[in-house]
């Protein structure tokens, strides 16, 4: 069969790019487009009227997925039963009277819905109650490998990632039983160290003996270093993963450096991207940016959900407890600067903390061993207004109620 991707020619803020070139994965969305059609028997084809198949330019599935909508076997349209899936990866498309998911993806003959399910599994990371995803809940993940997802704002295309990843995941957990048993084994008979002999690793790396590495893929000639931890993450060809670096659940693109003693967790960076002094948490770095020890907050401490640039003058209720900051391409942020939760840089900006908050000149006749403050750009000295003595009424004697 023949597959046509339909043109939706948009343009996502901040960065700018049209679909074929929005990152899943470290890998354009054509690219996995091409490949998962492929995988499935389709090929790509240019004219509409040669295709059985049409989705979106802006979808992205899995195989699996896929696969699933190809086995019904009849024509109409894809669409998403109502469940933990559609509530919090698909909460930006509209549903039908019974609370599922119309998606863009079709089979030629009927305008009929093709109902799928597409939860599997979900996985709870331990977190405080009062900061859970929602009531007696921690950092609730969906681990499925059926996943499609059309892609509208960033924030989407930061669920495609981080669904791809968990898609990953979820694999790993269905491979073949004597494959299971070869990590099992080779690990110790721990869990943490099956996934160390379930990652896939490119050529000419140069990976730390330190290093931990665990159910990640890792492109060739990237470096790990000494007492890194790489968990459930791509890392891109060339990337380089610092001393004492944390990587979890997260994307770093071809050529991005992550410097010493970061921790990133559930993000996306793209290639040739440099962070350093993070923590930084549920963001995403556009091509060729570079953040120096940057504040991304990620949750509201009211405990609502995070409202999401997504254009000049737009924002949405992204109905996420946790979502970062969405760097564009080029963007230098200087050391100090501070963003709320859901805020996107346009491309090219620059940006630095108020210059009353940087020390730019020292005098030098300033007192050595006081308290001073940073004013103007300046350092200065105030020293403590006298002390006051402050005279007491003595209340007259209250009667002993002892008594």
């Amino acid at each position: 069969m023949n597959a046509y991707l339909i043109p939706s020619h948009r343009r996502l803020y901040p960065f700018d790019d049209l679909p074929a070139a929005w990152r899943v994965l470290d890998r354009e969305l054509l690219q996995l487009q091409r490949e998962t059609l492929a995988a499935c028997g389709l090929q790509l084809v240019e004219h509409e009227e040669e295709a059985q198949i049409l989705l979106s330019d802006a979808l992205y599935f899995t195989p699996e997925a896929l696969q699933l909508f190809l086995a019904q076997g009849k024509p109409g349209q894809a669409v998403a039963r109502q469940g933990l899936f559609t509530e919090r990866v698909l909460w930006h498309l509209p549903r039908d009277a019974q609370g599922n998911v119309p998606l863009p993806l079709w089979r030629k003959g009927s305008q009929d819905p093709v109902l799928l399910t597409l939860d599997e599994e979900t996985f709870d990371a331990p977190m405080p109650t009062h900061m859970g995803v929602a009531p007696g809940k921690g950092l609730e993940a969906l681990l499925t490998r059926l996943v499609l997802i059309e892609i509208q704002t960033w924030p989407n295309l930061f669920q495609a990632n981080v669904q791809a990843l968990m898609a990953r995941s979820k694999r790993a957990k269905h491979l073949p039983w004597w494959r299971g048993l070869y990590a099992w084994l080779r690990g110790g008979g721990s869990l943490s160290g099956a996934m160390q002999h379930l990652n896939t690793i490119g050529k000419g790396c140069d990976i730390h003996p330190t290093a931990v590495v665990e159910l990640s893929e890792i492109g060739d000639g990237a470096r790990i270093g000494a007492h890194a931890v790489v968990r459930m993450s791509v890392v891109g060809p060339g990337a380089n993963i610092d001393d004492h670096a944390s990587v979890r659940a997260s994307v770093i693109g071809a050529g991005a450096s992550v410097a010493n003693n970061n921790n990133v967790l559930m993000c996306v960076v793209y290639p040739r991207a440099f962070i350093i002094s993070g923590p930084y948490q549920f963001s995403m770095f556009g091509t060729e940016t570079a953040i120096m020890h940057c504040i991304c907050c990620d949750t509201r401490l009211d405990g609502r959900t995070i409202v999401a640039e997504v254009g000049p003058g737009q924002s949405v209720d992204s109905q996420q407890r946790y979502l970062g900051t969405c760097y564009g391409h080029g963007v230098r942020a200087g050391a100090g600067t501070i963003t709320a939760p859901g805020r996107a840089i346009p491309n090219e900006l620059f940006f630095l903390p108020h210059p009353d908050l940087v020390v730019a000149k020292v005098a030098q006749d300033l007192p050595r061993r006081k308290n001073l403050f940073t004013e103007g750009g300046t350092l200065t000295f105030r020293s403590r207004p006298p002390e006051v003595t402050v005279t007491v009424p003595v209340a007259a004697e209250s009667p002993d109620l002892a008594r």
